[in-house]
């Protein structure tokens, strides 16, 4: 009787622990080299559009490409060798969603007054104020590009930040050092074009872009 209570029990705690991360987004398919692994699990995607929840890893492979589509209407494009760990908080007043990140990804958010969008990576964080850019993570430096609206760039080592407005990029060192304001780098783009459209450099710098 006490192994079945504790059977019981345990498939009670383990479903507790399933739907206590909500569905926050649905992912379509760009490339088929994407795997989404949750409860440490891979899962079998072959589909085109996958419901993706609060505590879901998403990798893509050197051709891979993925759409998150949030259910609040904001979209995040995850470029090619790339990985996301998604983390979903509700709070007395807002949802929270935080994306750590390694790799590189575009994302098209509108600020929203009960909703707190992140995205942090090895030496950033990344703080959304309504705006369509990306961010790319690679050998321990990350950069921030803003095509509209205004992004909040922090050091994850000394809090230092810089807001980074459209048309410009930023960037923090290995070191963790804020570097200073430039033109958007037309490599940054490569990757993460929307609905295989690239970008022109004149579009990087401030045109709206639907997604």
């Amino acid at each position: 009787m006490r192994q079945l209570l504790t059977a019981f029990f345990g498939l009670v705690v383990t479903a507790q622990s399933v739907f206590a991360a909500p569905k926050i987004a649905t992912l379509v398919l760009l490339d088929p080299v994407v795997q989404v692994i949750r409860s440490g699990k891979v899962l079998d995607i072959h589909k085109q559009e996958t419901e993706i929840f609060g505590s879901d890893r998403i990798e893509t492979g050197p051709e891979g490409k993925a759409k998150l589509a949030f259910e609040n209407g904001d979209v995040v494009y995850l470029g090619p060798n790339s990985a996301v760990d998604l983390s979903a908080e509700q709070g007395k007043e807002a949802m929270k969603i935080d994306l750590n990140l390694t790799g590189k990804l575009r994302a098209l958010v509108n600020r929203r007054p009960d909703r707190s969008f992140q995205v942090r990576t090895v030496n950033a964080v990344v703080g959304v104020k309504g705006t369509d850019f990306v961010v790319e993570e690679a050998a321990s430096q990350t950069r921030v590009a803003t095509f509209n609206g205004l992004v909040a760039l922090a050091s994850a080592q000394n809090g230092q930040s810089v807001d980074v407005p459209a048309g410009k990029q930023g960037a923090i060192s290995p070191s963790g050092e804020v570097m200073p304001l430039t033109e958007i780098a037309g490599d940054i783009l490569s990757g993460v074009e929307i609905a295989g459209k690239k970008l022109s450099i004149e579009e990087a710098a401030g045109s709206k872009v639907a997604p």
